[in-house]
């Protein structure tokens, strides 16, 4: 996942600079925190980062598709919502039985963002759910940012926190959301 613009600073002579760099994670390393050190040089003179903590993308599960007909499966309550039971099929569009499966995280894009169409193709008039676990290591709050092309819905530790009834082009951190992540998973 590429990482933000970072900050460095050359303390001997007070100048300091932003540069941006991509982490490339190998797939076999965990989903979470990793500290990665870096040391620029430029024209001789040595860089040292002030912050180099990443994370990696976590993994996400789907399930789907739901139906959506005429825009009412929103304000609809599907299994997902009422429990999260992974390992469980449940009634989806149509009456068929749906089960949650992983996204491939190769089909995340860049920025971050999952394309359902992609995950359920040839559905119309439908929508779908996506989990994954965060792990924190303390108690604290957290920003969580989204982008959606049609309304959105967020939970977190089954709190809703975000929902957004809107038809846009989705964009990178069109919503943003500041929520308590509790320690642990």
């Amino acid at each position: 996942k590429p990482a933000a613009t970072q900050k460095y600073s050359a303390p001997a002579l007070g100048s300091e600079a932003r540069i941006r760099f991509d982490v490339l994670f190998p797939p076999t390393l965990p989903v979470g925190e990793h500290r990665v050190t870096a040391q620029v040089k430029w024209e001789d003179l040595d860089m040292r980062a002030e912050t180099a903590t990443v994370t990696k993308q976590p993994m996400w599960a789907v399930i789907g598709p739901f139906d959506n007909r005429g825009g009412r499966g929103f304000d609809r309550q599907y299994a997902p919502e009422k429990a999260l039971n992974i390992g469980a099929p449940v009634r989806g569009k149509d009456d068929r039985f749906v089960t949650w499966r992983i996204y491939p995280a190769q089909e995340i894009a860049r920025d971050g963002m999952m394309d359902f169409n992609r995950a359920y193709p040839g559905e119309s008039w439908a929508l779908a759910y996506a989990t994954s676990v965060v792990d924190s290591p303390s108690e604290r709050r957290a920003s969580l940012r989204i982008g959606s092309d049609f309304p959105v819905a967020v939970w977190v530790n089954e709190e809703q926190v975000l929902r957004r009834e809107q038809y846009r082009t989705a964009q990178p951190d069109q919503d943003s959301v500041s929520v308590r992540l509790r320690r642990g998973a």
